[in-house]
């Protein structure tokens, strides 16, 4: 218990020294980055094991029935006859994803950055009392996540890769949000490369563990290519693929303000 509770210390220390409200990034696991050249200061910051394992799974169940809710009533069934049983406290997340073929994933995105996906935007968030205890609660977890942001509105996006799942390398839109976007891993651990657009500052490889949460602004979002591997090797260690589901929140345009805050509220 005393090992816990200095773990989480440590990391809300590490948290508020990446908070956002400082306007600056810092920080990170150096055996979870691989440089190959210079990390943008104030501009990057990633935190290992920010959800336990009992928020893990929360977060991710509750993501998962949002996008299980916007499929084909074919694809439920299949899901329902297949019951998967997963111990919110194991190690291992990935029990708590069904088979890639229980899930309707779309091959290929609009702008073909995504191959083999589900995703969509969330504004209200379905109800998960059934699993939710007195001390972990999604509302509790989404406050926590949202005290990264200095000011509102956030825009929240969930997006499910499959097990061959992959971002393609891209830079972020600068018309689709503003300064930042925090990313939350959950299920299989996956590579991110971040490359320069200008090739004389080189690139960095970031290793993103279930739990773990990342932050982005300005010259790596905008200035920097993106991609989440299907596969690769980091530090010499290959990292193969597996199902990932991600939740993303991003601060919103003041030319495009539409207040957010209402995704803490469930579904009614």
């Amino acid at each position: 218990m005393l090992a816990r509770t200095r773990t989480l210390a440590r990391t809300l220390l590490h948290a508020r020294s990446c908070c956002i409200q400082k306007k600056s990034l810092t920080g990170y696991p150096p055996h979870l980055v691989d440089a190959h050249g210079d990390v943008p200061a104030g501009d990057f910051c990633l935190i290992e094991n920010f959800l336990s394992k009992e928020e893990q799974f929360l977060l991710l169940t509750a993501a998962l029935r949002k996008l299980d809710a916007n499929e084909t009533v074919t694809y439920r069934k299949r899901r329902k006859t297949a019951q998967v049983t997963h111990d919110p406290s194991s190690e291992n997340l990935l029990s708590a994803f069904h088979s890639d073929e229980f899930y309707r994933f779309e091959n290929g995105h609009y702008d073909g950055v995504i191959r083999h996906y589900r995703e969509m935007h969330v504004t209200a968030w379905p109800l998960v009392t059934d699993i939710e205890s007195q001390d972990i609660t999604l509302d509790g977890i989404l406050r926590k996540l949202l005290n990264f942001f200095p000011v509102d509105p956030v825009q929240t996006h969930i997006l499910h890769l499959a097990s061959e799942g992959e971002i393609l390398p891209h830079v972020d839109n600068t018309s689709a949000s503003g300064t930042y976007i925090l990313g939350v891993s959950l299920g299989a651990t996956r590579m991110m490369r971040v490359e320069s657009v200008d090739s004389g500052h080189g690139s960095f490889d970031v290793l993103l563990p279930s739990g773990s949460v990342y932050v982005q602004k300005d010259l790596v979002r905008y200035g920097y290519r993106h991609a989440i591997l299907k596969n690769g090797t980091f530090k010499g260690i290959p990292v193969a693929g597996g199902p990932r589901l991600s939740v993303m929140m991003r601060d919103m345009l003041s030319t495009n303000i539409t207040d957010n805050r209402s995704s803490l509220r469930p579904d009614r």
